[in-house]
């Protein structure tokens, strides 16, 4: 079998026009819900340090979207950081080692009801064993996001073990240099796509390589 394989970009994927019945923007919905809770704007901000802290995560709030504090700190740090923001109203990042359930649970302690497990390559045994973990501490009492993924293997496999929400893309972030420095990565648009045709129960995001309000329709639009 050959190791080459076609594989699809954003700037390969146009949405075809079709009639519409549609005569306000008011008319149109992208809630999306998680688990009970439901978000009016299916937008989840990064959880990285330059990106999300509590002004992004009550911004986001504020706009129906999520924002994941970042977990480069200290516990203490990341729980003041939940400081002012309404119990469930953001989620938070953890890691795979060290103290990330001694993370976790303060985090679930301090109101927070969406773990983001945030590390590079999600097809790991580390993410594995934390998400089993995880499950087996707090069960449904959180919601559990986990990633990054990029083939459908590594979705159904996250899946499977029990992961809610599941981060697609690897490489295509624009701060990211994974396919650079590792040769490693899949277009998102592709990823996306696969996730979406394997997927059970788990959410897709689109997560990287998303440049324009076009390619977020295009992700929309194959599932995520």
């Amino acid at each position: 079998m050959s190791l080459l394989q076609k594989t699809l970009s954003f700037d390969d994927v146009l949405l075809v026009p079709k009639m519409s019945d549609i005569k306000s923007r008011k008319e149109v919905s992208l809630a999306s819900s998680m688990k009970d809770k439901e978000y009016r704007l299916p937008i989840i901000s990064s959880p990285m340090d330059t990106v999300t802290g509590p002004e992004m995560a009550r911004t986001m709030s504020d706009h129906g979207g999520l924002g994941i504090l970042h977990r480069y700190n200290t516990i203490a740090q990341q729980i003041g950081m939940l400081s002012g923001l309404e119990n469930g109203s953001a989620g938070a990042a953890i890691g795979v080692t060290g103290d990330y359930l001694e993370r976790a649970e303060a985090l679930v302690q301090n109101g927070v009801s969406l773990l983001c497990i945030d590390v590079a390559h999600g097809h790991h045994v580390s993410v594995k064993e934390a998400v089993e973990s995880i499950k087996n501490k707090f069960g449904d009492d959180i919601t559990l996001m986990a990633g990054n993924v990029a083939t459908a293997e590594a979705f159904t496999d996250l899946e499977d073990w029990g992961t809610d929400v599941i981060r697609v893309g690897v490489g295509g972030g624009s701060i990211c240099s994974t396919r650079i420095q590792t040769g490693h990565g899949v277009p998102t648009m592709h990823s996306v796509i696969l996730a979406a045709q394997v997927a059970k129960r788990a959410l897709v995001v689109a997560d990287g390589g998303i440049k324009t309000a076009g390619d977020a329709v295009k992700c929309f639009a194959a599932g995520a």
